[in-house]
């Protein structure tokens, strides 16, 4: 157990506290994740896998916390949004950019200029 932690144990009996529970605080109350909750974003994201967290908590009326925790946790899903995967060429692309680039490197081994600029 750390020192600091007696300390403030210590501090805290002294103050006249008779419990090491911790007092309730003030704020926004935390909403538990319900079984309704958890199946209303399952069904949003069967239907469309391409929302956001954003959208999806708005959509069920909980926080993007909840949502996240039930996304990851729950879920057990890692990213919610498609990702954009670079383009494989194709023979004909690929030609005309091999094309583009040696006229780029010629253009630049004939004139310096164009480098420094």
């Amino acid at each position: 157990m750390e020192k600091s932690l007696v300390y403030a144990w210590h501090k805290h009996f002294n103050v006249g506290h008779k419990s090491v529970d911790n007092d309730l605080c003030s704020g926004h109350p935390s909403m538990p994740t319900t079984e309704a909750s958890v199946q209303h974003v399952t069904e949003i994201m069967r239907c469309d896998r391409k929302k956001s967290v954003d959208q999806t908590a708005s959509e069920v009326g909980i926080s993007v916390g909840s949502c996240h925790s039930i996304l990851h946790d729950v879920l057990n899903m890692s990213r919610i949004c498609q990702h954009s995967v670079p383009q494989m060429l194709t023979p004909q692309r690929k030609g005309i950019q091999m094309s583009i680039s040696d006229d780029l490197i010629h253009t630049a081994d004939e004139d310096n200029k164009i480098i420094a600029t």
